[in-house]
């Protein structure tokens, strides 16, 4: 790993380790958003990504299966996979681009 690279690597994990989740002493942590950076991870490691880009559609199914398994909260509506995508804008290495644009305070359908 070259010096440009590790600065990036390092910058990451502080970005990560500052990430905020939601938390409640009833409910515990959200951990939406983790789970989908793991994923993500482990699509890059197995070389299911050949770019700097990941598409809903293609991960969806997935993201669900892990927010039931690990990271899901008791919810009716079910375990709601395109959370994460829009809460992580609020880090600095996460940038959101859908097909129309929106606010955080109005949300977009995904």
């Amino acid at each position: 790993m070259n010096k440009r690279d590790a600065e990036i690597l390092s910058r990451f994990v502080q970005a990560t380790r500052e990430m905020q989740v939601h938390s409640t002493a009833q409910l515990g942590s959200a951990l939406k958003k983790p789970l989908l950076l793991l994923l993500i991870i482990s699509r890059l490691e197995n070389g299911l990504a050949r770019e700097n880009r990941f598409n809903f559609s293609d991960i969806r199914g997935q993201l669900s299966n892990l927010i039931r398994r690990y990271g899901g909260r008791p919810t009716t509506s079910g375990p709601r996979p395109e959370q994460p995508f829009t809460h992580l804008a609020s880090s600095g290495f996460w940038k959101l681009r859908t097909q129309r644009s929106y606010t955080a305070r109005n949300g977009v359908d995904i």
